[in-house]
Parts: C-alpha cells; sequence; structure tokens
C-alpha cells in the first residue's frame, strides 16, 4: 500500500513539473500579454515577468509608474493591494480588461506581495 501511494506522489510530482516545463516553453515561444494596473484610468504599474506559481496563481514583477495618488514605495507594499477592487488590471496590447482578476490576500497568509512579486489569479482579459 505504501509503495502505490508513494508511486502517486511521485507521479503527480513530474505531471507537476512538465505542466511547468509546458508553461515556460509556451511563454518562451510566445510572449504573454503585457499587463498594467490603472487606477482612474491612470496607468499606476506595469505586471513584468509573469511566472506559473501554483494551479491558477500567476506571479508578477511589480514595476510602479509615475502617478498622482500613490508612491512607488506604498505599491509594492503588501496591504496596498488589499484595495484591488479600486484598480483595473488591463492588457496594454488589447486595452481589454480583467474583471474577474484577484490578488492572493484572502487566501494566503503570506499576503498578495511576495519579493516584489504580485500573485494574481484569474488574469484574462475579456
Amino acid at each position: 500500500m505504501a509503495v502505490v501511494a508513494a508511486r502517486g506522489g511521485a507521479q503527480a510530482v513530474l505531471m507537476w513539473l512538465a505542466l511547468v516545463n509546458w508553461f515556460n516553453a509556451r511563454r518562451a515561444a510566445d510572449p504573454p500579454p503585457r499587463w498594467v494596473v490603472e487606477h482612474e484610468g491612470v496607468v499606476i504599474a506595469e505586471l513584468d515577468d509573469p511566472r506559473f506559481e501554483d494551479m491558477f496563481w500567476t506571479s508578477y514583477l511589480v514595476v510602479p509608474k509615475p502617478n498622482p495618488w500613490f508612491e512607488a514605495e506604498v505599491i509594492l507594499t503588501g496591504p496596498f493591494w488589499d484595495r484591488f477592487p479600486e484598480f483595473r488590471f488591463v492588457n496594454a496590447n488589447s486595452g481589454n480588461n480583467s474583471p474577474y482578476a484577484f490578488p492572493a490576500a484572502f487566501h494566503s497568509r503570506a499576503g498578495p506581495l511576495r519579493n516584489g512579486r504580485l500573485h494574481l489569479r484569474g488574469m484574462y482579459a475579456v
């Protein structure tokens, strides 16, 4: 019984690694869409360098942009992203927004921002 359980765990790990490799290969072949964060129609940050983190979760490097509302240091703090309903996540290539996107703040004790990377789910432009 333990051998079967160990084998199943190993298969799960191999499947996860295959998924990560597929994602990275796809990203290298087809550059990902460029995302920006808007507040009242003004870009306050760019989301760069997407990385697959876990099922449905992708992290993005946050690059603050000069804007009239928020200092860069504030944008790079975890509590700032608790205000996410005020923001729009917009695909800079198409101009379409992602109304279903949300940060990991409500689903992780670590918070949405880790090592300068924002963990998001639902980044699909409609």
